[in-house]
């Protein structure tokens, strides 16, 4: 299993706490809200798989709602928050 996080360090100590072996997930660096984190991910996603080798399954779990928040937030390449990161990154 692949998990795609902001924080492969955090990931690894709280599957730690949870008893999940190492030998059954590798965390991977991904920050949906950079266009550039995602296609970076993509690549290093890519020497990780087996050559010819698809994804079985994804599970797109990203999310930001912000609707009470007085100052709207932008992802690295200028969108709003909600829209880069719920939306854009995913593809």
């Amino acid at each position: 299993m692949i998990a795609a996080v902001r924080d492969p360090e955090k990931m690894d100590q709280e599957a730690a706490k949870l008893g999940i072996d190492p030998k059954d997930y590798q965390a991977m660096k991904l920050e949906c809200a950079s266009l550039q984190s995602v296609k970076d991910f993509v690549q290093d996603l890519k020497k990780v798989l087996p050559r010819g080798r698809g994804l079985d399954r994804l599970v797109c779990n990203a999310a930001v709602y912000l609707p009470t928040d007085p100052k709207p937030r932008f992802t690295d390449d200028g969108y709003e928050m909600s829209f880069g990161v719920n939306h854009l990154s995913h593809f």
